[in-house]
């Protein structure tokens, strides 16, 4: 797994269409089951390959040629072996994946964005699963990623198994190993709530990525580079501005050891904005960034809150700091990514604790 980590996502405007090229037709109509799902909205006791005749979902199943196709497997990632579907030679995608109340991973909910969309933390295939090798389930979701195509999710709740729909492959997080999925995907497209948000380039040299001229996956690479460090630079300058060029958990004001956190890693549009960032000294920046530190809501403030792992480090001292938001209302840190935020912060210190892992 140690190559998702510097790999750039390089398909700015992903869509349905496209990814169809891509994919044998069986996975076309599978993606198409998977809208109708989504629109119908019904929740599954079971995973479609163990529902019963006996289950009123029985009928809802995806049948190709009169004969059941299948949408999933026990497996958290899913892709229909090659005994049941022709792949393309160059590359294998996933098909779905689901989460299990009763598995190895902890839930995560999914994250509702304003633009209505949602992103959900999908964790990796672990080394610690027996055969986790054999089908190689990771490679398949980092294909997905890499080629703009999307999956279909199942998001497993209290009362059964939902259908989000499709989602795109977004990025990958080393530091808790996920995907980053986004969605819904529909048919058509590009859909412009999956477009980059660009309009922090409006005052940057054109480049020949806008002037038609072809450009190699190098090139593409530089670019999206470049682009993220003009964009992260602006970001930088507004959290300045708004929380008065001080840290907002230790009030350090030492402007090269500031730096702009963003709460929700959602790389599409909105997301380098104020309200989806916090001004933080760098040490707390990396503890926050790798969910050893969050923030709960506690009697109307926002107070940190620390992993177990850092109960012996001068760091705990911060448990319990309030974290000093900005006066203007608009610029205060989104209660929803906070939110999101510590859910996921939870999610790791489950992990942490199921792995045994010692305080530093």
């Amino acid at each position: 797994m140690d190559g998702i980590a510097s790999s750039v996502p390089l398909i700015a405007r992903p869509s349905f269409d496209r990814a169809c090229s891509f994919v044998p037709s069986e996975y076309v109509q599978a993606w198409e089951w998977f809208l109708r799902e989504e629109q119908r909205g019904g929740l599954w006791d079971k995973l479609p390959h163990r529902t019963n005749a006996d289950s009123p979902q029985y009928g809802h199943r995806l049948t190709i040629d009169s004969e059941l196709f299948p949408v999933s497997r026990d497996s958290g990632i899913f892709w229909p072996g090659r005994g049941r579907v022709k792949h393309p030679h160059e590359k294998t995608f996933a098909l779905s994946v689901h989460n299990s109340k009763r598995g190895a991973y902890p839930d995560v909910p999914p994250l509702y964005l304003e633009d209505g969309t949602w992103v959900l933390k999908y964790s990796s295939q672990s080394a610690s699963v027996e055969n986790w090798r054999d089908q190689d389930y990771n490679q398949k979701m980092i294909n997905c990623m890499e080629c703009g195509v999307p999956v279909g999710v199942f998001f497993a709740t209290s009362a059964g198994y939902k259908v989000l729909g499709l989602a795109f492959v977004e990025r990958y997080e080393p530091e808790n190993s996920w995907f980053v999925l986004h969605g819904p995907v529909h048919k058509g497209g590009p859909d412009a709530r999956f477009f980059p948000d660009m309009s922090y380039m409006k005052d940057a040299p054109i480049a020949a990525e806008f002037s038609g001229a072809p450009t190699n996956d190098e090139e593409k690479v530089r670019y999206a580079l470049r682009r993220e460090r003009i964009g992260q630079q602006r970001f930088r300058n507004q959290l300045f501005e708004a929380y008065t060029g001080r840290c907002a958990v230790s009030g350090c004001s030492v402007d090269e050891a500031l730096e702009a956190a963003h709460i929700e890693n959602y790389s599409g549009p909105k997301s380098q904005v104020v309200s989806n960032g916090i001004l933080l000294r760098r040490d707390l920046h990396s503890l926050f960034d790798a969910h050893l530190i969050s923030f709960e809501l506690v009697r109307g403030d926002y107070q940190l809150c620390g992993s177990y792992l850092l109960q012996h480090t001068d760091y705990a001292t911060f448990a319990g700091s309030v974290l000093r938001e900005p006066d203007e209302h608009r610029l205060r840190p989104n209660a929803r990514f906070l939110e999101a935020h510590r859910a996921e912060f939870d999610f790791s210190e489950s992990r942490r604790h199921a792995e045994a892992v010692a305080p530093y």
